[in-house]
């Protein structure tokens, strides 16, 4: 089962959904106040769109009265209505029926994630994972590539988002990472997501981490949007998996 990181498009006047819809990029799942009629035009618009470019269908909820339901619009098959939850309704009960259908909300997804920081400046390490504990369920830190590796090893089983500086005490970034990414394809891991954080320039990161997969460069000193919005990038990627 495809696991799908969960975007909301919440936008008060109907006539610009379908706007807002394709600025954002394709969207999950979109939730909608069946009572403004001419929602159910823009929504049909998105269907015609994805159908249009070969994408995966939204899910799309609305959030109404008893007498929705006997509306037309939500027998039509081209807009292909999920579901109307019934006020009152809760946060809990839209969670509910996203997870009940194989839809994991990015918050959720992000709890299982563990996010692994590879740095031989203890101080950036505690002032990066502070900030990240906020959001992901799981920080794992490392000085030495030994010490590392064996973290690595021992939670194989965990999806990670690693971030590794290019030069360690006892070997280099590029070492870390080969045997990380070596070690994944012998127990057949699905990959972990690789940022790759150094004081040199992005192209000589490039150069030093060549024959490599790495997702991602930044340069020391990083801010703390260029992070989260890099992790938030590594959700994405285990949105691939099976």
């Amino acid at each position: 089962m495809k696991c799908l990181v969960v975007e909301i498009i919440a936008v008060n006047k109907s006539d610009s959904l379908f706007e807002h819809y394709k600025l954002q990029k394709p969207t999950d799942f979109i939730l909608f106040d069946t009572s403004i009629v001419p929602a159910y035009k823009q929504l049909k618009s998105i269907r015609l769109f994805e159908v249009e470019l070969s994408l995966q269908a939204s899910v799309i909820i609305g959030i109404g009265n008893k007498v929705d339901k006997e509306n037309e619009a939500f027998q039509d098959e081209i807009l292909e209505i999920y579901q109307i939850l019934i006020r009152p309704i809760s946060k809990e009960q839209i969670n509910g029926v996203l997870r009940e259908n194989g839809i994991i909300l990015a918050q959720d997804r992000k709890q299982q994630i563990a996010v692994f920081m590879i740095d031989d400046e203890p101080i950036v390490i505690k002032v990066h994972t502070y900030h990240i504990s906020q959001t992901f369920g799981k920080i794992i830190s490392a000085i030495t590539c030994a010490e590392a590796f064996d973290l690595f090893s021992s939670n194989l089983g965990t999806d990670m988002i690693i971030i590794v500086d290019s030069i360690l005490p006892d070997c280099s970034g590029h070492d870390l990472i080969r045997r990380i990414q070596e070690e994944e394809r012998t127990n057949k891991k699905f990959r972990s997501y690789i940022i790759s954080n150094s004081g040199s320039s992005i192209e000589a990161q490039r150069e030093a981490y060549k024959g490599l997969i790495v997702d991602e460069y930044l340069t020391k000193p990083m801010s703390q949007s260029e992070l989260m919005a890099a992790l938030n990038r590594g959700v994405v990627h285990f949105t691939k998996k099976i």
